[in-house]
């Protein structure tokens, strides 16, 4: 809990007092761990930080929807898009959308594939 506080700060300090968007998402980078729920929700923390600032900012929406769109695997797409203001344009999210849908269909041909490679029928043929 509090490792996760202290990543939301140096995430602010980043994105919203360095402006350093890049420098933010390397920090996300160096700490995201898929085997590990709470270094699994860096990125969400960063969707965060850029769309859910303090009151005396405005959200920011660019960056976040490049995240998203560039890190579309390590981010539950629920929670990001319940985070997107909106006023955010279906069209701008046409990126995330997109990498979510060919990361889908991928698993689902690799997952035909094992189930016919497992398939005894296919077994007997080989």
């Amino acid at each position: 809990m509090i490792r996760g506080l202290l990543h939301r700060q140096a995430l602010e300090i980043y994105a919203h007092k360095l402006r350093d968007s890049a420098a933010a998402e390397r920090y996300c980078e160096r700490f995201y761990q898929a085997d590990s729920d709470e270094a699994k929700a860096i990125y969400l923390s960063l969707l965060q930080v850029y769309l859910q600032p303090r009151e005396d900012m405005a959200p920011m929406v660019a960056p976040a929807l490049s995240v998203m769109s560039r890190h579309y695997d390590k981010i539950d797409a629920a929670q990001a898009l319940d985070m997107i203001p909106g006023s955010t344009g279906v069209q701008e999210l046409v990126p995330f959308f997109s990498a979510v849908l060919a990361r889908n269909e991928q698993l689902r041909r690799s997952n035909q594939v094992c189930e016919h490679a497992s398939d005894p029928m296919w077994i007997h043929a080989l």
